[in-house]
């Protein structure tokens, strides 16, 4: 039990050294599997885009908080969302943010520019994670886990209290009667 205990603390340690060094640019993840001798043997994948892959109980629950996430509608062809998103722009006044973020035609993927200069995400998805009242596509699997994956969401707002989101979600209604609200955990650790 006290390897576990090291071996835990040592990951911690590896992701704590990663998120405060801005040379080392890697997200590589570790998978533990024990033989019959309980000798720890390690696995490393590929890295991932979304967040670290890693059990709830090693990262720390501080590295997580609830928001409530304003949807307008969700589907899987990003230029009728894209159209959709830009209508309800004019209507209601709402910025767009897209975080830099285009749809690559060839990965079918929403993504940074191939050159952007975060390295590590640069031609990959990276999610919008902060309160704010602005539209954007999303992933919806990021916010909501048991949604199927690719299907894209317009977000409106990601809000801390529920009050907030229930009434921007009653404004959105008039024109966008799809539109829904939920709670979301969503990852607000170092994303490197």
């Amino acid at each position: 039990m006290i390897r576990i205990g090291a071996f835990s603390f040592a990951i911690f340690g590896i992701f704590l050294c990663s998120c405060t060094s801005n040379k080392v640019k890697e997200n590589i993840t570790t998978t533990a599997t024990t033989s019959k001798d309980y000798k720890p043997t390690f696995i490393v994948d590929e890295p991932k885009a979304i967040a670290p892959e890693v059990t709830d109980s090693v990262i720390p629950a501080e590295e997580y908080a609830d928001y409530f996430v304003v949807v307008v509608d969700t589907g899987f062809n990003y230029a009728a969302l894209r159209t959709q998103m830009l209508k309800i722009s004019n209507e209601l006044g709402l910025p767009i943010d897209t975080l830099g973020r285009t749809f690559d035609q060839k990965k079918n993927l929403i993504a940074l520019p191939e050159d952007d200069e975060d390295e590590l995400y640069a031609g990959d998805y990276f999610p919008r994670r902060n309160p704010g009242e602005n539209l954007s596509l999303e992933y919806l699997d990021f916010y909501q886990k048991s949604a199927v994956e690719k299907r894209i969401a317009i977000l409106s707002g990601i809000y801390e209290h529920k009050k907030s989101a229930d009434s921007a979600l009653k404004i959105l209604k008039r024109i966008a009667p799809k539109a829904f609200s939920l709670k979301a955990k969503i990852f607000m650790g170092c994303m490197h």
